[in-house]
């Protein structure tokens, strides 16, 4: 298949240009199409790792509306909570059941998060598919670069 040289230069253009309310993700489109040697290489870089496109965190109660994304929400953790088989979930609310977001943890990835426990209280930024469980959306924790800021050094489970 062969290419207009053009075409990774459209997709550049039209990327930055579709995205008008995040001006971050505008400064990394930007970034990335000016910095990598041809366009075609920027343009196979946003396909290819939409994580470098680094879009604002959303707030944790507007999460359910980008169910299926890969985004970064933002909350305080109000409570850890253990369930069945060493599950543990992060929550954002007092009442976990009428909470629009939740973060769940499988007991076999805590070796690679870290001790969980310590994020109580703490405000957190997390990255991850958002899915729809219990009428909810949720992100699984399954690695400690997921989390960012303060949260991002927890100690050892």
């Amino acid at each position: 298949m062969n290419f207009s040289p053009a075409l990774p230069v459209n997709i550049c253009l039209s990327l930055f240009m579709s995205v008008r309310a995040e001006n971050t993700l505008r400064r990394s489109l930007r970034l990335i199409c000016a910095v990598l040697p041809t366009p075609r290489l920027a343009a196979l870089a946003i396909v290819l790792f939409p994580s470098l496109s680094f879009a604002e965190c959303i707030p944790f109660d507007q999460a359910d509306k980008h169910i299926g994304e890969n985004r970064c929400v933002t909350g305080k953790v109000v409570r850890v909570e253990t369930g069945e088989d060493g599950v543990h979930y992060l929550d954002f609310c007092g009442e976990r059941e009428l909470c629009p977001f939740s973060v769940v943890i499988f007991s076999y990835d805590l070796k690679n998060v870290g001790d969980v426990r310590q994020l109580v209280g703490k405000v957190i930024e997390i990255r991850g598919e958002l899915n729809e469980s219990d009428d909810r959306a949720e992100i699984v924790l399954e690695n400690a670069r997921q989390l960012k800021g303060q949260s991002a050094k927890l100690p050892l489970w």
